[in-house]
């Protein structure tokens, strides 16, 4: 399943910088790509990094934290499977 969001996710922004030229200069590009390459790559540290570097230049609410809480806790989950 996750295999299948993920390939759906790249799809989505490749359409999305596809129709916007300036969504690929966009820092929540820049977020959506490094956390989605966090996921694909079960990296909860490169995921933290992304939202740590996205959230120091624009503050992310406790409703967008609380997202990605959840989805940081299915890569420390998939970690925790490969260990």
């Amino acid at each position: 399943m996750l295999l299948q969001d993920m390939v759906e996710t790249t799809r989505q922004l490749d359409t999305y910088e596809a129709t916007d030229s300036s969504f690929s200069s966009m820092r929540e590009c820049k977020l959506l790509r490094d956390l989605s390459d966090a996921m694909e790559n079960s990296d909860s540290e490169a995921f933290e990094d992304a939202v740590y570097a996205y959230d120091k230049m624009s503050k992310l609410s406790k409703w967008h934290v609380s997202l990605l809480n959840v989805a940081k806790a299915k890569i420390v989950a998939e970690e925790d499977d490969f260990s």
